[in-house]
């Protein structure tokens, strides 16, 4: 081990290393700040989960948002792509979803969400499914997708 030799100049003769003090432990070194640091601890890591799992249960809303943001109201297919997105919706939420169509497939809606669609474009959205000769209109397609982008917001789901 070598032992530290002052400069040898005429300037810095009497000057002396500074010692370096030990560092401060961030360790609690009391038993009551180690308990309330691991209660701490196991707060964030539950509120952690819990944020986790909500996210988990509801990233279908921003999958279907996406792809009905994704749709374009020229697209001849529009009534037929936003009516499939929805469907895979209620198919998530529930399996036995998968079947319904016409008024059972609104009524379904409806029972997730307090607003419904006016009953004339049901039945003209329902038609344009069924039929190659009945087209919807851009301000039914433009209101078509906001109520569907304000379902997916607001809809409430008893339990995942």
């Amino acid at each position: 081990m070598t032992i530290h030799q002052p400069p040898s100049t005429y300037i810095l003769r009497y000057f002396q290393d500074v010692e370096v003090l030990q560092p401060i432990s961030w360790y609690p070194q009391t038993l009551g700040w180690q308990i309330l640091g691991a209660i701490a601890l196991a707060l964030l890591a539950y509120g952690m989960y819990a944020r986790l799992t909500i996210w988990y249960h509801n990233r279908y809303r921003s999958e279907a948002k996406q792809a009905i943001e994704s749709l374009s109201l020229e697209n001849e297919q529009f009534p037929r792509e936003l009516f499939t997105i929805m469907k895979v919706v209620l198919n998530y939420l529930s399996p036995g979803n998968s079947t319904a169509f016409g008024s059972p497939f609104f009524q379904t809606l409806d029972s997730y969400h307090s607003l419904s669609l006016p009953q004339p474009l049901q039945q003209r959205w329902t038609l344009s499914l069924v039929s190659c000769h009945v087209h919807l209109s851009d301000s039914e397609k433009q209101q078509l997708k906001h109520y569907c982008l304000d379902w997916l917001k607001q809809h409430e789901v008893a339990s995942l």
